[in-house]
């Protein structure tokens, strides 16, 4: 699915930095979403990946650290 995902990263990046940022969404997608966004290196992806490490959650921080 990631592999799919990434084909879209540079069309969907907006879409799939909300559901990053967004807290009610399930931990584990939101924790690999960020791999996905590698696919689209252009600044919203930047930005969105900096908001992550201000998330609560660990695994998501961490995750959008490692891009």
């Amino acid at each position: 699915m990631l592999k799919a995902l990434r084909k879209l990263a540079s069309r969907t990046t907006g879409q799939i930095v909300d559901v990053i940022l967004d807290d009610t969404a399930d931990p584990v997608v939101r924790r690999r979403l960020p791999r996905v966004l590698k696919a689209a290196p252009n600044p919203r992806a930047v930005e969105g990946l900096l908001h992550g490490l201000e998330d609560p959650s660990f695994p998501v921080r961490a995750s959008c650290g490692t891009k």
